[in-house]
């Protein structure tokens, strides 16, 4: 929603908030893939600083290039067998792929996917938000 309400809207087309599977809590980072280059500049130049969270909160959001990974393709590779698509993991904890703006089917996985591991969370991780533009 949030990416939506800043001017994003069918700009990208996958994303994933990483959270930890018990409580739901974040971890304060986000993959996004953005559906040009432009608007990958764009994203860049509006989330660098961000502070403007729809809830009270003094963190400022940082925007880091992925080299690892680029592009839907990639993304959707990584995790389609990911223990992150399991059955077990809730809908609204998994990675998500997008076309105009729209949540559509997340592509089949090709093998069998393995249940996630449950790990407990680090104590003092960072408090700050970035996006991983891929």
């Amino acid at each position: 929603e949030l990416l939506d309400q800043e001017g994003f809207a069918a700009s990208y087309n996958f994303m994933h908030l990483p959270a930890d599977l018990c409580t739901g809590q974040t971890f304060f980072y986000a993959f996004v893939n953005l559906t040009t280059p432009r608007e990958a500049r764009r994203f860049h130049h509006h989330f660098t600083g961000f502070c403007s969270w729809p809830v009270p909160c003094s963190s400022l959001a940082a925007v880091e290039f992925s080299e690892a990974l680029q592009g839907l393709d990639q993304m959707v590779e990584r995790y389609r067998n990911s223990p992150m698509m399991h059955p077990l993991v809730p809908d609204d904890l998994r990675p998500a792929v997008y076309s105009d703006g729209a949540r559509v089917a997340f592509p089949a996985p090709s093998r069998r996917i393995p249940a996630p591991r449950l790990r407990r969370g680090r104590k003092g991780s960072s408090r700050r938000l970035t996006f991983e533009l891929a």
